[in-house]
């Protein structure tokens, strides 16, 4: 991971891990997940417990829109986006390390007996014709 992220890096980030719920996601529901993720960053000046959408609407909707220009973010419709396949890829490979994404996904290890026999089968004259 990045050892400095951005504002616009963070807001990435939330809604990378909306994708866990939703393809497609509301100005709010970016709001809301990137004030749970970073408190801190996304909190409304002098009311630590509650968002300020407007530095997420300035990220998505502003004259600016970096996460839009970037291509990371997608407008679907109003107020409605989704993460780009660009967004998606730029999160896995800068943002976490790819051993630590977490997308519900369920993980199998692989044991060397298994493996063994994976490779025999990759490798045998028949398979690869």
């Amino acid at each position: 991971m990045r050892d400095k992220l951005t504002k616009p890096d963070k807001i990435l980030m939330a809604a990378y891990r909306l994708l866990n719920k939703k393809k497609v996601f509301s100005a709010e529901d970016l709001t809301v997940k990137s004030f749970e993720l970073f408190p801190a960053d996304f909190a409304l000046n002098g009311y630590p417990n509650i968002p300020n959408s407007n530095q997420i609407y300035t990220a998505v909707m502003g004259a600016e829109a970096a996460l839009i220009k970037k291509g990371f973010i997608k407008k679907v419709g109003p107020k409605q986006y989704k993460i780009s396949d660009a967004g998606t890829s730029y999160v896995e490979t800068s943002l976490i390390d790819a051993d630590k994404i977490q997308k519900d996904k369920v993980k199998k290890n692989t044991n060397r007996e298994d493996l063994t026999k994976m490779r025999s089968f990759f490798d045998n004259k028949i398979t690869r014709e």
